[in-house]
């Protein structure tokens, strides 16, 4: 028993007092106060705390993020580089030569279950690559766009077409620049804002949750 508690309190010394390794090849100096190469395992039911919870305002370049395995209890390096997915994804869509009818009903494949997908921008092109597009031969005429995306039979779907049911001039090319986010890292998520703007061209409304300040 005294030979344990030697060892450590001699563990704990050398924390305080100069840098310790372990699970290190032994030819490597530690430069930090503890470093650990391996696993750390958490067993069922117990919880790990961090103090000073909040936004970490320091730089990233000496910062891991750790992740819980909760098959086998591990704590783990997230490493975005081997995973085949990532917070958030970003997907431009070029859709050549579509029907002056626009997009109507684009299945992109991606799980409505596992993503969380938004249009963040798209522009249009005649198909020669003009930019003159007008609705039904008419200079007169611009076009008013509908943008979104939507979800159908598990999965997201993307629709680019005009307003009240009119018409490009000719075929067009469609540009959709689409953000794909994963939804086990969205930790907050929003209801709908509606805001009665009561005919005024400026207004506010509270910030969302999780929002900082």
């Amino acid at each position: 028993m005294k030979n344990l508690l030697f060892a450590v309190f001699s563990i704990i010394g050398g924390i305080l007092f100069s840098q310790v390794g372990i699970g290190l090849p032994t030819n490597y100096t530690p430069t930090e106060s503890l470093e650990v190469n391996g696993t750390f395992q958490l067993h069922p039911d117990n919880e790990l705390y961090f103090e000073n919870i909040g936004a970490y305002t320091g730089t990233s370049g000496n910062s891991l993020l750790m992740v819980k395995n909760l098959t086998t209890n591990t704590l783990n390096k997230f490493d975005p580089e081997v995973m085949p997915f990532s917070a958030i994804t970003f997907v431009p869509y070029h859709f050549d030569n579509v029907s002056p009818h626009g997009l109507h009903d684009y299945d992109t494949g991606i799980s409505a279950t596992n993503f969380y997908l938004t249009i963040g921008g798209f522009f249009v092109l005649t198909d020669s690559g003009g930019t003159s597009i007008f609705v039904d031969g008419s200079a007169s005429q611009f076009p008013l766009y509908s943008a979104r995306a939507f979800v159908q039979n598990g999965t997201w779907h993307l629709k680019f077409d005009l307003n009240n049911n009119r018409q490009f001039e000719h075929n067009v090319d469609i540009y959709l620049n689409v953000s794909v986010y994963y939804n086990a890292f969205l930790t907050k998520t929003n209801s709908t804002r509606m805001v009665d703007m009561s005919g005024s061209a400026t207004g506010t409304t509270p910030a969302p949750d999780g929002a900082i300040n």
